[in-house]
């Protein structure tokens, strides 16, 4: 019984919120609490205007009644409200965390034009970085898990580096985050609360928090890397595993400095990757050569990417990480049915000599076409990402709401049509990515003469 309660109480603490702002402190983020009083008549607060600035909130008011604020699946008590938004003010990155509560009558000190009238204190906290290292190194941090990073990295491995390795790092990724993104709307635990934490980073706000994901990744990928080059080529070892830890420490400190995550939500996310490392490697590496080699191989992973998406779980409202979860399989899909065409066409064949090779450590003309490949791949995917979105919404907007629709607008609770819509276009655009940068950016790379010579040797 003493046990459980440790434990319990241990995970209390590196779940609390005020572990996140005590760690904010320390790293040179200051708050600066202002009061500001106003009156309900001269605030004209409307349910329109508050749910146009705070679009979770619904709210009902009148001069001379309480003022009642309601956050859908989320009672506020004592009818306040804390919203967050951030600008940049002379260079200094500010905050502001407002709590609104009401008052009835005017005190003494107070001048009113009413007696009767509510009054409202509004409370703002704003924030200074004064450590500017932390903050751009937790804004790199952050960088380093999203779509755009990816969307640079897998492919400039394919095209530079080694496509029988970015294979399997792929498959590792894609596993590890469908697992972490189902988590998260399976056990629904909320982003630490604001305040008494400051949130630099709106982007993820109204996805769960338990585990990090970008924890996840930050483990997956470069350690995923580490062992599947390891075999493969000859290097030290020490200056792979640094590079990995470094890494890992940076992209994970980041998610508690800009306040996406409590201490509980990275620690569980690194401790999933590193629970499961060895049964996911050895899965990605016999994965690989089959889902390369087979006949059908392709087809099946496009079954069972689908079969995927469908069994996504969905949380009790509308977030990202649904869509992020059909994102990455079909990214991951894309690349390896891009390997597997490129195999069952002969494109790509067995090496001359088996592992471990030598490193060849580029030179400045390789360099330059490694730079070259990465332009002209990266302006062909993006106007494959362009023509592919609008295509896919419009033909399944109109097959099915019998009218273009241009854009998928996002709130808490969708209509299924849209739903299918979103998840759809996004795992045939993302597919299509994929298949381009492993299929079709080698053949113009081909034709214009500047293919990487080692591609054709990498299974």
């Amino acid at each position: 019984m003493s046990k459980s309660m440790d434990s319990t109480s241990w995970i209390d603490y590196l779940n609390d919120p005020n572990l996140v702002a005590r760690f904010q402190e320390a790293c040179g983020i200051k708050r600066i609490p202002i009061v500001i009083t106003t009156s309900l008549e001269k605030s004209k607060l409307t349910t329109e205007t508050l749910c146009h600035h705070h679009h979770h909130y619904v709210a009902e008011s009148d001069k001379n009644e309480t003022l009642f604020l309601t956050q859908k699946n989320n009672d506020l008590t004592n009818s306040s409200i804390h919203s967050s938004h951030s600008s940049s003010t002379s260079g200094i990155e500010t905050n502001r965390t407002s709590s609104i509560t009401e008052s009835h009558g005017s005190s003494s000190n107070e001048s009113t034009d009413d007696s009767d009238e509510s009054a409202f204190i509004t409370t703002t906290t704003d924030y200074i970085i004064q450590n500017k290292l932390w903050y751009y190194l937790a804004k790199f941090g952050g960088a380093m898990g999203d779509e755009v990073f990816y969307a640079c990295f897998f492919p400039f491995w394919f095209w530079n580096i080694d496509g029988a390795v970015c294979r399997r790092v792929v498959l590792f990724w894609a596993i590890f985050m469908y697992i972490g993104q189902g988590l998260k709307d399976i056990i629904r635990w909320p982003r630490p609360s604001s305040p008494p934490v400051v949130r630099l980073e709106k982007k993820w706000e109204m996805e769960y928090g338990m585990p990090s994901t970008h924890a996840i990744v930050a483990s997956a990928v470069p350690f995923s890397v580490l062992f599947f080059t390891s075999s493969r080529y000859q290097y030290e070892f020490t200056y792979g595993l640094t590079i990995a830890i470094v890494w890992c420490f940076i992209v994970s400190i980041s998610r508690i400095y800009l306040g996406m995550h409590s201490v509980l939500d990275v620690v569980a996310g690194l401790s999933l990757v590193g629970f499961l490392f060895p049964w996911m490697s050895s899965l990605a590496d016999w994965l690989d050569p089959i889902l390369l080699k087979h006949q059908y191989g392709g087809l099946y992973l496009l079954l069972g990417g689908i079969i995927l998406v469908v069994l996504t779980p969905a949380g009790d409202k509308w977030t990202p990480a649904r869509g992020d979860t059909v994102t990455i399989i079909g990214t991951a899909c894309g690349l390896i049915m891009g390997a597997w065409m490129n195999y069952q066409l002969g494109i790509i064949r067995g090496p001359a000599l088996d592992p471990p090779y030598p490193v060849l450590w580029p030179t400045n003309g390789m360099l330059g076409l490694s730079l070259l490949r990465l332009v002209i791949g990266l302006v062909i995917i993006f106007a494959t990402r362009a023509i592919v979105k609008s295509t896919a919404i419009i033909i399944l907007g109109e097959q099915l709401f019998k009218r273009s629709i241009k854009s998928i607008t996002y709130r808490p609770f969708p209509p299924k049509k849209e739903i299918f819509i979103d998840l759809s276009y996004k795992f045939i655009m993302y597919m299509s990515l994929g298949f381009n940068v492993v299929f079709l950016c080698p053949i113009v790379f081909r034709l214009i003469g500047i293919e990487r010579p080692t591609f054709h040797t990498e299974i």
